[in-house]
């Protein structure tokens, strides 16, 4: 190992938070998290842990740490026993009706409202759809436009379980958002395929997208935020709450023509389990957000952990793989 990586071991042993190794480094955010991406595509391994106020923190991981794919772990500040994010999914970076006007409005709404995590439901580009109507056909560059053009700011982490159009650019092209976007941006965290596990405190959520093909075990007794549908609603049964989060483009359904999200508010109780949750469902429009709906929903039920190997994830129905742009370059 040479003696600059060797250094930056050291520093991530003694300095947990990004904001301190970049400082020891004397490098940026984003330049210290490429730097720790390189040690980890040589071997080692490195834990994250995500705050509420935006900081992450490393941990170098040993040697049988298992590879956690779909989870995500959420510390609170002290003595706080409650969580306020955003919840958005299916910006399709890449199509004629999105715009990242809509996310930098909607990061200006965050930083005045002292909301530092956001958690996305999937379809973050088109990937491979029409191509009439897409202004980059390209999957590629798509996730190259995201990863140059999605706002930023070191007090904001985006948590983000990929849908549909994401896998069907993996499974077609061989070209994998996930390992893309962690390699190049600290603030965007992959949280796995169609499914994403998410840890505060005691309890858990889970985002979720429908992806054709992929199954697992249903998941009772928790919150679950799912993209695909475009528009805001929910479906409260006895045993799990599943909320629809709406779409941050304009490609919407139902008449609705303005993009939005959704501000959560989780209130836990002495247990750490979720006792109440508050949604405000947010439209985006004149360069600004405007809340429409409010609801608060309280949350009777209190389920078991659910681990990633729980979730038993099969595809039941083989891919044809091929590749629509016979001259890209992956």
């Amino acid at each position: 190992m040479n003696e600059a990586n060797q250094r930056l071991i050291e520093v991530v042993k003694e300095k947990k938070f990004l904001r301190q190794i970049a400082r020891e480094l004397k490098k940026s955010q984003i330049e210290a998290h490429k730097r720790i991406m390189r040690v980890s595509n040589r071997g080692y391994k490195f834990n994250q842990t995500f705050y509420d106020t935006g900081e992450i923190e490393y941990k170098l991981a040993n040697n049988y740490a298992k590879n956690l794919y779909r989870t995500a772990n959420i510390k609170l500040s002290e003595n706080k026993d409650t969580i306020k994010f955003i919840a958005e999914a299916d910006m399709h970076h890449g199509h004629k009706r999105s715009s990242m006007i809509y996310k930098n409005v909607l990061y200006e709404y965050c930083k005045n409202n002292d909301i530092h995590l956001i958690f996305d439901s999937g379809d973050i580009i088109d990937g491979i759809a029409d191509r009439h109507s897409q202004s980059i056909t390209d999957p590629e560059e798509q996730i190259i436009s995201l990863i140059e053009n999605h706002p930023y700011d070191k007090n904001i982490v985006n948590l983000i379980t990929f849908g549909n159009h994401e896998f069907n650019v993996k499974n077609m092209n061989s070209l994998d958002i996930a390992r893309v976007v962690m390699n190049e941006r600290p603030d965007l965290v992959p949280v796995g395929y169609g499914i994403g596990i998410i840890n505060i405190l005691n309890d858990q959520l889970f985002l979720k997208h429908a992806i054709e093909g992929q199954e697992y075990k249903e998941i009772f007794n928790h919150l679950i935020l799912s993209g695909h549908s475009h528009r805001f609603g929910y479906n409260f049964q006895a045993n799990k709450l599943d909320v629809s989060v709406p779409t941050l483009s304009k490609n919407v359904h139902l008449g609705l023509k303005k993009p939005g999200a959704t501000e959560v508010i989780l209130h836990f109780d002495d247990n750490g389990k979720i006792a109440k949750a508050d949604f405000c469902n947010l439209l985006i429009y004149g360069n600004a957000v405007h809340p429409e709906f409010r609801t608060s929903i309280e949350l009777p039920f209190r389920g078991d952990e659910i681990k990633e190997e729980d979730l038993n994830i099969n595809y039941y129905k083989p891919f044809k793989k091929k590749n629509r742009f016979k001259n890209h370059k992956i």
